[in-house]
């Protein structure tokens, strides 16, 4: 048994480097590569380049996804070890999901971006009309 929890020692360790040699410094190679697709766009305004202005997008792009993968592993982490229980980490992912489901605008028939109360009648008279033509033609 002693050796087996060695092995599992050692392979952790060698995963823990594989991680950070793969993945780690995630943030820090976003960051640069956020200023290397800077640097090409202010070229880019010199001279015509967009092959590699489109590479380095793609670039920063596969890296903001990492960057996603690893915050939501986290949260999957963390999620699994406190769970639903009344701690504040999940009072702070239930006000975090309220913010992120709440609608903050809506755009009407003509065009226009609504907020607050204009939001608000627009989704009632929305729904009066609705239910007003639903038990005309039922």
């Amino acid at each position: 048994m002693e050796v087996v929890s060695k092995l599992i020692k050692e392979c952790g360790k060698e995963l823990a480097v594989w991680n950070r040699s793969s993945f780690g410094y995630v943030h820090e190679k976003l960051a640069a590569a956020r200023k290397r697709l800077e640097d090409l766009q202010q070229l880019n305004a010199l001279c015509s380049d967009s092959e590699r202005v489109d590479e380095a997008r793609g670039e920063v792009n596969v890296w903001l996804e990492m960057e996603e993968v690893k915050w939501k592993q986290r949260s999957l982490v963390q999620w699994l070890k406190d769970g639903d229980q009344n701690t504040r980490f999940f009072h702070s992912q239930a006000s975090q999901r309220r913010k992120r489901n709440m609608i903050r605008s809506l755009k009407d028939e003509t065009g226009v971006w609504l907020e607050g109360e204009e939001r608000d009648s627009l989704v009632t008279n929305f729904f009066k009309d609705l239910f007003a033509s639903s038990l005309q033609s039922g």
